[in-house]
Formats: structure tokens, sequence, C-alpha cells
């Protein structure tokens, strides 16, 4: 992620990064990038590009020449960028060679083919500049979708019932996410980016987050389920009878009504144990487990599950 100006006019200057590893030859990326044009410009303009390689332009002893030998494989189509209150985003996709590790902005066209437009600025006794600020600069392979995270369980105090917080999603820069807590209703925007902490409520907590990237939009779903001591069923499918609680070797899961499955899940949602369960009684062997809070997982054919708290002992 860059925050900083980029000029255009009586010279050129770029932006360069380091990404955070080499891109992949053969795969897609998305690049995205954001724009602003500051109040001190006397010209906008609309040529501004993204140029990713192995670092091989020098953005130092060449600056103040335009780096038109090379040909940005993203570049603005919106036309000239003349807004000063808002951000412009530039957006694009390429396919890489596998060599690209380092990412650079600017103008890359020379003057005479520079498209532009004079604008009331401050900037330098008129010696013709466009000044930009670049930010939220992320470089993402086109097939990733959103990422919530694994279902997950907190704990509620028993002598104030104040609930522990929890992070949902990945901790990862630049994504164009935007999160919504779905559950308890209304549905409530809570927070952008890749991942978040969360202040759940007792009981059960669904938050959506939604991302775009390069006109495609993605979701993904988490729980949070913030309980006391007990067992107690979330949500609104059938109950089952699952005893005992605390459990030491075994637990029984009766009133099974057709074959289903379930899952053993430790607190930051890991699938620890699996398996079948037949129509009517079963029992669950459990010894290989370590000791501590668990969520027990029964689900249906059709996808539906209902969520039980276990503690091994």
């Amino acid at each position: 992620m860059f925050k900083d100006a980029a000029n255009w006019g009586a010279w050129d200057n770029y932006l360069q990064g380091h990404l955070y590893k080499s891109l992949t030859a053969g795969h897609n990326y998305c690049v995205t990038f954001w724009v602003n044009l500051c109040d001190i410009s006397a010209y906008a303009i609309s040529n501004i590009g993204a140029y990713l390689d192995n670092g091989m332009i020098d953005t130092n002893t060449t600056c103040g020449n335009p780096l038109s030998q090379y040909t940005p494989q993203i570049v603005n189509t919106s036309g000239i960028i003349s807004d000063t209150q808002h951000w412009t985003k530039v957006e694009g996709t390429f396919i890489a060679n596998g060599t690209e590790k380092f990412i650079t902005i600017g103008n890359f066209n020379s003057l005479s083919s520079t498209n532009y437009n004079p604008v009331v600025g401050l900037c330098c006794g008129g010696q013709g500049l466009a000044v930009y600020v670049i930010d939220d600069v992320s470089v993402i392979e086109s097939n990733t979708t959103a990422n919530a995270g694994n279902d997950t369980v907190v704990s509620v105090s028993h002598s104030t019932g104040v609930v522990d917080s929890a992070f949902v999603g990945l901790h990862e820069l630049g994504w164009d996410c935007t999160w919504q807590q779905i559950y308890p209703a209304p549905t409530t925007t809570i927070g952008h980016g890749a991942g978040m902490w969360v202040h759940p409520t007792a009981g059960t907590n669904v938050y959506v987050v939604s991302m775009t990237l390069c006109g495609v939009t993605t979701t993904d779903t988490v729980r949070v389920y913030a309980w006391g001591a007990g067992v107690t069923p979330l949500g609104y499918a059938p109950k089952y009878t699952v005893y005992p609680n605390p459990v030491k070797e075994e637990v029984h899961i009766n009133k099974v009504f057709e074959n289903q499955s379930y899952r053993i899940l430790n607190v930051i949602g890991s699938v620890i144990q699996q398996g079948e369960l037949k129509k009517g009684d079963n029992i669950v062997d459990i010894k290989a487990l370590a000791n501590g809070v668990y969520l027990l997982e029964i689900i249906s054919k059709e996808g539906e599950k209902v969520v039980y708290k276990m503690v091994k002992e």
C-alpha cells in the first residue's frame, strides 16, 4: 500500500514499491490503486498507469525523464482525473510472466502524447505540474474470493456478561471488502478490509464479507458463537439429545432422524474430528481429543446444521 504523490509537468516522477512475493507465470492478476488530484495542481491528466516488472526501472537517476519506453499493463480508462474531493479507482487485469517483483505507478507517456487539461491550481509559480496522491495499491490474483474465516466461539463472562472480541477474515492489506452483520437483525455494515475485529453479543452472531475484484463480487459467511458454561443448541433446526456435559470419553447423540454427519471443531474453527451418524442413537468416541471447549456440529444431508458447545475433560 502506498500513500505518496506522483507529479507530471516540467518533470516526471514515479512511485515504485516491492511486491510481497513474485507473481506466478501464467496467472491472472487484478491490479487496483486509487488516485486523487491535489489542489495545488495546474493540470489534470488521464495517462496514469502501473507497470509491473523485475525492478529494472531506475526511478532515481532517471527522475524527471518520462519512461515512455515502457508500456504499463494497467492504465486509467476513465478519462482525465480532475477530482480533488474524491478518490478515482484505476483497475485492470493482466497475465503475469513470473518475473514481476515490483510495481511502478505514474505517467508513462511523453509530454506530446499526454492527454491533459489546465485546472485552477496554486503550484510552483505556474511551472505546470499535475500532482496526484496514490493510495491503496493492491495486486491480487483474479480468482481470489472473499474469505470470512472459520466459525469460532468466544466466551461470555459469568460475572459481568461481557463478551470477548473475535477476529474474522484474513490479515491482508488492500482488499476491497465490506463486512456486514446479518444476525442478530437488522443487517448492519460494520467495516471494511480483508479482516476485522468484531464485538459479538451473547448467542449466535453471523457476519458476511463481500469482496469486489476487478468487477467480480464474491461473498462468504462466518458465525461467531458467544457462550457461557453449559451445552446449548444454536439456531432453529431440530434439537437432538446430546450428553453428557462435560464429557470424558464418549458423547451420546440421540434422536437422529436420518443418516447425517458430524464435525467437531476447536475454538478457532479448525475441524478436529468428523464422521457419520446413523438414524437413531449414536456414540462418538472422543478419547483422542485434548481437554478443552469444542463445537459439535450435526449436519443434515441438505447442509443444515445444529451447533452445540461441548466441554471435554
